[in-house]
């Protein structure tokens, strides 16, 4: 029994160490993906304070406790020359430069984060650094164009891993594989080439076939197309004498209908033929109320004009008789005036030679002064 329960303390405290061993593992994996490069580096920002943040990460890390057996000061408690890293400004720029192109290769490659380098680590003083890190470019650059051939050829089965390539854990070496895919490229190379010989000389013959059946495809669009052409314009000649025909047949309608009927045979169309041949009556009807009408006006008028005549004449008329009978009236006004002067003249001793002669004198004078005096003193005299 005490066997039994010392058994069982001695497995509870296996199982307890162990799982102690994988927590802390666990928690250190955690913490070292926290540390190492997975992000590029903030030029814009100070590069310092950076490697400064990752190594007080780092110095938790089993490579620092290696590192530094005895003790592993925080990033503030060197001094300004005793850095494991750079501080000059131009290397601290230059550096970064490189180890963002590696950071982007790390990413881009999917690098696992435990075989990163740590952001500091990119500026420590050691000779070589800078040929480490273009190493590393160089190396994930093969590996690059290693994975993206194998992507490329579809026989390869090698599927290698990108980060056991760059840790060289893989079970083929990187120099292996691109002899594989070389010569596997080469083989491919041929096999693509007599393919593509094979389906260039598939794609002239279909070409050569495919002109034939265009050529005899477009030949029998043609004598379809012609056969259409014919067929419309045999169709169109056909309703042009169709047409021809009833509008000849129209035009002898009103001609013998209404042969006094004018208008532009030639330009008029069937509609408007047809048009005239309706409206003709009522053109006929009116042309006759007008005349009519104008017969009537024209009467009326002559009518008028008739009358207004005999108006006229028996104004005139009129005047005449109402002027004789005023001639008749200064007629006899004058002859009574004449016996008158002669009665005078001979009551006075003159004679009809000297009432001649006055007269002409008087006319004279008149003649020359416009009026005689004693000419009026006589005509005034009565009877």
């Amino acid at each position: 029994m005490k066997f039994f329960a010392s058994y069982i303390i001695k497995l509870l405290h296996n199982i307890i160490t162990e799982i102690t061993k994988i927590s802390k593992k666990t928690t250190q994996k955690q913490f070292k993906n926290n540390i190492m490069a997975t992000t590029l580096i903030d030029t814009r920002k100070s590069i310092l304070s950076q490697i400064h943040t990752s190594w007080n990460e780092w110095r938790n890390t089993d490579e620092a406790r290696e590192s530094f057996p005895s003790s592993i000061p925080f990033s503030t408690e060197f001094g300004k020359e005793n850095t494991p890293w750079t501080t000059k400004q131009s290397v601290l720029e230059r550096n970064a430069v490189h180890a963002n192109k590696v950071i982007r290769l790390y990413i881009a490659l999917n690098i696992d984060v435990t075989n990163r380098m740590s952001i500091w680590q990119f500026f420590e003083i050691q000779n070589g650094v800078v040929g480490k890190i273009k190493e590393q470019i160089k190396l994930l650059k093969r590996i690059q164009k290693v994975l993206k051939l194998e992507q490329q050829l579809d026989g390869v089965q090698i599927k290698p891993s990108a980060t056991a390539l760059f840790t060289h854990t893989d079970k083929y070496s990187l120099l292996e594989i691109e002899k594989t895919i070389k010569a596997f490229g080469t083989d491919s190379k041929k096999q693509v080439k007599k393919q593509a010989k094979k389906l260039a000389k598939e794609k002239a013959k279909a070409i050569k076939n495919a002109k034939k059946i265009a050529l005899k495809a477009y030949k029998q669009v043609a004598n379809i197309r012609a056969k259409a052409i014919k067929k419309t314009e045999k169709a169109k000649a056909k309703a042009i004498a169709k047409v021809a025909e009833k509008r000849k047949k129209l035009l002898a309608k009103i001609d013998a209908k209404y042969p006094r009927i004018v208008f532009d045979r030639e330009g008029c169309s069937i509609e408007y033929i047809k048009k005239i041949l309706t409206e003709i009556p009522s053109i006929i009807a009116a042309d006759r109320e007008l005349d009519r009408k104008t017969k009537n006006e024209e009467k009326e008028r002559a009518k008028k004009a008739t009358k207004a005549e005999k108006l006229a004449a028996a104004k005139v008329e009129k005047a005449e008789k109402a002027k004789d009978k005023e001639q008749n009236k200064l007629g006899k006004k004058l002859a009574k005036k004449t016996i008158a002067l002669l009665n005078w003249a001979r009551d006075n001793g003159f004679n009809k030679d000297d009432i001649v002669n006055e007269f002409v004198y008087q006319n004279q004078c008149l003649l020359e002064r416009g009026c005689s005096d004693n000419m009026v003193t006589i005509i005034d005299i009565e009877a």
